[in-house]
This record gives structure tokens, C-alpha cells and sequence, in this order.
């Protein structure tokens, strides 16, 4: 099975998330589809649903249900090569070769890792619009949260604009730049499990909210999609 590494870094590193939304052990679902990864953070704050399309490779293999147990020790190793890479399983072990470098992960047995519970897909019925931005514009509140110590934050939907006001005692408010917006007025409070669940998604996101309510954060391109929920800070 070959790819483009750089295709599947980005994929897993969306997946894979940071700090406290990390994934850690997790199963590599090599199907008929493509390679899914569904996983919830340890901190059982986030649920991520991942998927690569066969179209996304250059030569594709169904290898079956691989048990991995560290995800962002996984994407690394990517980092290290360039070009196209070879992906093949020997035994319990791994196999990624390409340009004179050969790296072998052993595999953890699946019966080892936890398996989260589907995706629930009913659950988007809840929502009350959408909202379409650049990452970048995501990434650039976060930063301005950040600077200030932040580590929770309230997004505002109010006549189709979206504006981001840290809670901590300095304050920091700002409008966002969006593509989009279709969502009804509400405010979701979130916290580090959102921070560090977004930091590296890319291109055009998509948030879907609702009060008191998970929030969905969607990734998708012409051959991936990356579903992610986060737990809201419910008040009182």
C-alpha cells in the first residue's frame, strides 16, 4: 500500500489532536472505505471520527483493523520521510519504508484497546446552524485567548456574526471573520478541550452548536472528513 506521506500526516495529526484532546491507543481501520479512526480523548471530553478515503491513496490495501498505542508517536515518524511511502503489516509490527528509511510500530492487540461507541449521527439533528470559517481565523483567537492565560471562552452567535470573549479576569473580545453563517443567536462556553482539540485542523472548518451541547467541529476535503465533538462548560 503506497500514499503520499504528507496526506496521511495531515490526516492523522487532525486526528490525533493535542495536549489534553490528545489520542493515545487507538484502532487503525483499514476497510473497504478507506482508513477510519474513531476515538474519545482520555479525558472523555472529545470524540473524533476520522476518515481517509481509498481515493487518497496512491496504491491502497485493506489491511484490516491495526491497533496502535500512540497516535501522535505515530504521526512523528511520518514527519521524518518524504515523497511516497510504502505501508505494509509483517507479523505485529508496522512497516513504513521510503526513501531509504524503514520505520517498524509495533501493533497493539485490538482486544487491548478500548473501543469507543459509533459516532452518533443523530446527534447533528440538534443543531442550530452552521457556522463556515477559515481555520486560520480559529487559530488567531485562540492565540489572543492564549496570550491573556486564557483557557475557557465563550463563542456568541448574535445577528449572523460570530465574536469570541475570553472569561478569564483580563479580558479579551473579538469579532471573527467567517466565510458563512446560518446559526440562530446562542453562546456556548468551551474550554482547554476545544483549545487543543482544533490546533491543527486546516482549510475551511465548519462549527455546529447548540446551548448546553456538545460541539461538533467538521474538517473535510476532497478525500478526508474529520468529525470532532467537544463538551461544552455547562453553566451552574
Amino acid at each position: 500500500m503506497k500514499i503520499e506521506v504528507s496526506v496521511l500526516k495531515s490526516f492523522i495529526n487532525k486526528v490525533a489532536m493535542e495536549g489534553i484532546s490528545s489520542i493515545s491507543d487507538c484502532v487503525l481501520d483499514f476497510n473497504s472505505s478507506g482508513l477510519l479512526i474513531r476515538a474519545v480523548s482520555a479525558a472523555n471530553t472529545v470524540m473524533v471520527n476520522g476518515v481517509l478515503e481509498k481515493s487518497a491513496f496512491v496504491d491502497y490495501k485493506e489491511l484490516g483493523k491495526l491497533g496502535i498505542e500512540n497516535l501522535a508517536k505515530l504521526s512523528k515518524y511520518l514527519s521524518r520521510f518524504d515523497g511516497t511511502v510504502k505501508i505494509a503489516v509483517k507479523e505485529n509490527l508496522l512497516v513504513i519504508t521510503g526513501n531509504k528509511k524503514r520505520v517498524e510500530v509495533l501493533l497493539k492487540d485490538t482486544d487491548y484497546v478500548e473501543q469507543p461507541p459509533e459516532y452518533p449521527r443523530d446527534i447533528e439533528k440538534n443543531y442550530k446552524g452552521s457556522i463556515e470559517l477559515e481555520a486560520s481565523a480559529v487559530k488567531a483567537f485562540l492565540d489572543d485567548v492564549g496570550i491573556i492565560g486564557g483557557t475557557e471562552l465563550d463563542l456568541i452567535v448574535k445577528n449572523k456574526k460570530l465574536t469570541v470573549k475570553s472569561k478569564n479576569m483580563d479580558l479579551i473580545e473579538e469579532e471573527v471573520e467567517v466565510v458563512n453563517i446560518s446559526s440562530d443567536d446562542l453562546v456556548v462556553s468551551l474550554g482547554v478541550p476545544f483549545i487543543t482539540a482544533v490546533k491543527n485542523l486546516d482549510g475551511k472548518v465548519t462549527l455546529e452548536m447548540a446551548e448546553n451541547y456538545p460541539v461538533l467541529v467538521k474538517d473535510c476535503g476532497d478525500n478526508y472528513e474529520v468529525k470532532i465533538l467537544v463538551a461544552p462548560i455547562k453553566e451552574g
